[in-house]
């Protein structure tokens, strides 16, 4: 009976095994073309490489070159949309791409030269003939490289398009964004999207500013194309070479990191002004609000003025910037609306004249500090604004204010003069926000000159010439023991060395260095 029980459920089992296969089957043979294919030509398949998230750097510095987070393929493009997303995807694994009509094209092509006029990669530049796409990132297969931890593996392109006459620029489908002239290009995923894409072709003009992330900044330059050569026209391009370190260092060794309140800028070519560089270190105190805000302030108001013509040209004339300087701090004081929060102020102008000739001021408030090398001469281009200086005290003597005897703080601060903290300047007059206005420094194009600008955090343990000297020595590629000399290095690694340095000697505080090598970018200077 039990036998008989088994056999018969075993039948059912392959009864019902049956019946859902024949279902299955059945539902397979009468589905819609539709919902069997997903996407509207499969013959023609995309494939998008995504790029690790990079908006951290010490996670950005820790991707191996060429590292991929693999991602499914973009769903359902439109055809007419897919046909430019291919002709993208051409330049996706190589920086140059050249088409084969590209000597027909030259004949009534421009020619388009890119310029990075801020953030850490200032200086670097790449030109393109027409025929030819340029991809634009991080990594080192781009035609032009941007070592920016906000930028992408591979952030965008720039295409010739030979229908228009024109280049196209295209976000590749970055992570942090892109901006042309201050307009939003890339794909927006601030409303939680995931799906990273090529934005849509934005045809680009001379004089347009690309913006890479939030601090890398691109200027374009358009030419036309001689008949007879492929040459660019002398253009101004930043006469140096750049290099920038960072690190908010910690109270002791092992121990947890600082809050980072340095705040720097860079950027040659200020708002498009060929003749003129920019380079500042803001050391906040009390928070980093103030710090950001007379960053983005400072050099805006400076702009503003040096894009009259006027004034500009007094400036060239005249090689003199200090109203102009004066009145930027001014302004940029009056602009800060915080009571409690303040900081240092080191800002370097630098501009060449009709001849090439490099001329260097600076203005400063704090304890942030900028020192030369030209030709082997030292010069310090800052007032140090503690009150322990002789300086500072000689002022609040003249005041009639004289410190006391052993007093190195006011009201808890160890610095007298500031942007910001303006419930201190109310309650106490010493205080000030008039800033130091040093010489005007002339660099000629056969000069070697160096300059080194750092918050307090280098000069807490390092003297100027000692950090010169150690800057000097690591760009002629000398080791510090047995006089062994190796292949001299760039301002960033420079840069590098002397943050080394200062976190070797255990430095307490916040330390940003910024590194302006008049020598070792000579051979791709003013028209070369």
């Amino acid at each position: 009976m039990l036998d008989e029980g088994i056999l018969a459920a075993i039948c059912l089992l392959c009864v019902f095994v049956l019946l859902l296969a024949a279902w299955k089957l059945w539902h397979c043979l009468t589905r819609s073309p539709e919902q069997s294919i997903q996407c509207s030509d499969a013959s023609q398949p995309l494939v998008v490489r995504i790029e690790p998230n990079e908006v951290l750097e010490s996670e950005a510095l820790g991707l191996e070159a060429g590292q991929t987070l693999k991602r499914r393929a973009l769903p359902c493009l439109q055809r007419e949309d897919s046909i430019r997303r291919t002709k993208v995807a051409e330049v996706f694994d190589s920086g140059v791409v050249e088409s084969d009509n590209t000597q027909a094209e030259l004949s009534h092509g421009t020619i388009i030269n890119l310029e990075v006029v801020s953030g850490t990669s200032l200086g670097a530049s790449a030109t393109c003939y027409p025929g030819q796409s340029i991809t634009i990132g991080r990594l080192p297969t781009n035609g032009l490289v941007i070592k920016d931890a906000e930028v992408s593996g591979k952030h965008a392109s720039i295409t010739w398009n030979s229908q228009n006459s024109a280049w196209d620029f295209v976000d590749l489908g970055s992570l942090n964004g892109t901006y042309v002239n201050d307009q939003l290009v890339s794909v927006d995923l601030s409303n939680g999207g995931s799906v990273r894409k090529p934005s849509l072709p934005v045809e680009l003009v001379g004089d347009d500013v690309i913006l890479l992330g939030s601090s890398s900044r691109i200027l374009v330059h358009i030419h036309k194309i001689n008949d007879d050569a492929r040459s660019i026209p002398s253009t101004l391009i930043c006469p140096f070479e750049v290099g920038v370190a960072a690190d908010p260092m910690a109270l002791r060794r092992g121990g947890k990191r600082l809050p980072m309140e340095d705040v720097y800028f860079c950027e040659w070519s200020v708002g498009g002004l060929q003749e003129f560089g920019l380079f500042c270190i803001f050391d906040g105190h009390g928070g980093a609000a103030a710090a950001k805000a007379a960053s983005q302030i400072l050099p805006k108001v400076l702009y503003d003025m040096l894009k009259v013509d006027s004034r500009r040209m007094e400036v060239i004339k005249n090689a003199d910037a200090k109203d102009v300087l004066l009145d930027a701090f001014n302004s940029t004081e009056a602009a800060l609306e915080y009571d409690y929060e303040g900081c240092t102020a080191t800002v370097l102008l630098i501009w060449l004249d009709a001849g090439r000739v490099a001329y260097a001021q600076c203005a400063n408030v704090g304890d942030s500090s900028c020192v030369f090398s030209v030709d082997g001469e030292y010069i310090s281009m800052t007032e140090d604004h503690r009150l322990t200086s002789l300086s500072e005290r000689a002022r609040m003597l003249k005041m009639g204010r004289q410190l006391r005897e052993g007093e190195t703080r006011l009201c808890g601060m160890n610095i007298a003069r500031a942007l910001g903290d303006k419930f201190l300047k109310e309650q106490e007059l010493r205080f000030s926000s008039i800033p130091f206005i040093s010489n005007v420094l002339r660099i000629k194009q056969e000069s070697k000159a160096l300059a080194i600008l750092a918050s307090d955090g280098l000069w807490d343990v390092l003297s100027q010439r000692r950090a010169l000297q150690l800057a000097l020595e690591a760009k002629d590629g000398k080791c510090n023991t047995g006089g062994i000399t190796s292949k001299p290095v760039s301002a960033k690694s420079i840069a590098e060395a002397l943050l080394n340095k200062a976190r070797t000697l255990r430095t307490k505080d916040n330390t940003t260095v910024i590194i302006l090598d008049f020598v070792n970018n000579s051979k791709s200077a003013i028209g070369k």
